[in-house]
């Protein structure tokens, strides 16, 4: 039974053709694509180079503290990314986080060497002393840059949670073809 495409603008249904058992849940007749070979043959190739993806990860040993009310570096929360051509990284941060003040503003960010990226910022609403979680990702090329987990607080002590029940770490996964 052949069916005569359908659709319309940038994708037209081509002319294929189905069994004549209604409803029999099987293939086409005839395979039909809206890909040409040369275009599927050429991404199954590049997905088949595709280097085994590697990561990195750190967990923070103890707590961080900081009193600062510009960025400062979180110590120990920092990742050198491979430096390969062709390959991206994506990056996550997860942050058990306090702070002391109420109402203060917490913001968290990651820098990629020695650029700014965009920032998340947790406030501590009526009470101080409310734990959160905060989660930062982050992608990029495989340059070998440095990325670093950053911190400020507007007032109160900002804390990032290391310890057997709070747990922040950050980890890259690396891939390339």
């Amino acid at each position: 039974m052949g069916f005569g495409g359908g659709g319309s603008g940038s994708f037209v249904l081509p002319n294929h053709k189905h069994t004549n058992i209604l409803a029999d849940g099987g293939e086409l007749e005839e395979l039909v694509s809206l890909v040409d070979g040369a275009t599927l043959n050429a991404c199954l190739a590049a997905k088949l180079l595709l280097i085994a993806p590697t990561n990195q990860s750190i967990t923070l040993s103890g707590d961080f503290t900081t009193v600062s009310t510009t960025v400062v570096d979180v110590t120990g929360m920092s990742l050198t990314v491979a430096n390969r051509s062709n390959g991206k990284y994506f990056f996550n941060a997860l942050i058990d986080m306090y702070c002391t003040s109420a109402g203060a503003d917490c913001e968290f960010r990651l820098m990629h060497n020695a650029t700014a990226q965009p920032y998340a910022r947790q406030n501590q609403g009526g009470t101080g002393g409310i734990e959160s979680i905060v989660n930062l990702p982050l992608t990029g090329n495989l340059d070998g840059a440095v990325v670093k987990l950053q911190c400020k607080t507007s007032a109160g002590t900002l804390a990032v949670r290391g310890s057997a029940n709070h747990f922040s770490w950050c980890e890259v996964l690396e891939v390339s073809t």
